[in-house]
C-alpha cells in the first residue's frame, strides 16, 4: 500500500485457468510504491501450447516489470506530471517492444516453441493518471462508484467485424472466430500497442 497527499494505492492479482484448458498459460506482477502514488498491475495470456504460452507470458511480464521497477527516479520526480505522463508512455511502448523482441528471439532459440506468443494488459497508476496499454484481446475495466466499465478495445477478428458493422456483440459472442486475434507479442517484428490515459 501507498499513501502520498490522500491518495491511497492497493494492488493485488490472481490469475485462473478457466474451463477449457488443463495448464494455465498466464502470468501477472503487480506492485506498489511504499511512499509513492505509483503502482502498476501486467497481465499476459499466453498462446501456444502451455510450455510456449507460459513462457512467452512470463517473458513478457518479466520485462515489463524489470522496467517499470526502476521507471520512478529522481529525474523522473523532478519533471512536469506533462513529461512524466510522456515518460511513462514512452517506457510502455519501449518495453512491450523489448518484450516482443525477446519472445521472437526465444522462438529462434526454441524451434519447439515457434508458435508462441502472448497477448498483454497493463496498468500503471501515477498520481491522479491511470495508463492502460493492451495488446490481443486481454482486457482492462475500470470499476468505480458508477460500475464496472470496460477500458480497452480487443485486438480481434471479432471486434474488427463489430467496428465495420458486420457483426453485432450478440452474434461476435458464438462466432467461429470469436477467439482469433489480430495482434500478439511474439508474432511479427512490428508490434503497436495501444495505450491510453485516463
Amino acid at each position: 500500500m501507498s499513501n502520498t497527499a490522500g491518495v491511497r494505492l492497493a494492488v493485488n492479482g490472481k490469475t485462473d485457468i478457466g474451463r477449457v484448458r488443463d495448464e494455465n498459460e498466464d502470468a501477472i506482477r503487480c506492485h506498489a510504491h511504499a511512499d509513492l502514488a505509483f503502482a502498476y498491475v501486467v497481465i499476459a495470456d499466453g498462446m501456444g501450447g502451455y510450455n510456449g504460452g507460459a513462457l512467452a507470458s512470463k517473458i513478457a511480464v518479466d520485462t515489463v516489470s524489470q522496467v517499470l521497477d526502476g521507471l520512478v527516479t529522481p529525474i523522473f520526480l523532478a519533471c512536469t506530471p506533462d513529461q512524466q505522463n510522456l515518460m511513462i508512455h514512452s517506457a510502455i511502448h519501449n518495453t512491450i517492444n523489448h518484450a516482443n523482441q525477446s519472445i521472437i528471439d526465444a522462438k529462434h532459440e526454441n524451434p519447439q516453441f515457434a508458435h508462441m506468443g502472448t497477448t498483454l494488459v497493463l496498468a500503471v497508476v501515477w498520481q491522479d493518471q491511470l495508463v492502460v496499454a493492451h495488446i490481443g484481446d486481454s482486457r482492462a475495466y475500470l470499476w468505480s462508484a458508477a460500475g464496472i466499465v470496460q477500458v480497452t478495445k480487443d485486438h480481434s477478428v471479432v471486434q474488427d467485424m463489430i467496428d465495420a458493422g458486420a457483426l453485432t456483440e450478440e452474434e461476435a459472442r458464438v462466432s467461429d472466430v470469436r477467439n482469433h486475434i489480430t495482434r500478439a507479442l511474439g508474432v511479427t517484428d512490428d508490434i503497436e500497442p495501444t495505450i491510453q490515459t485516463l
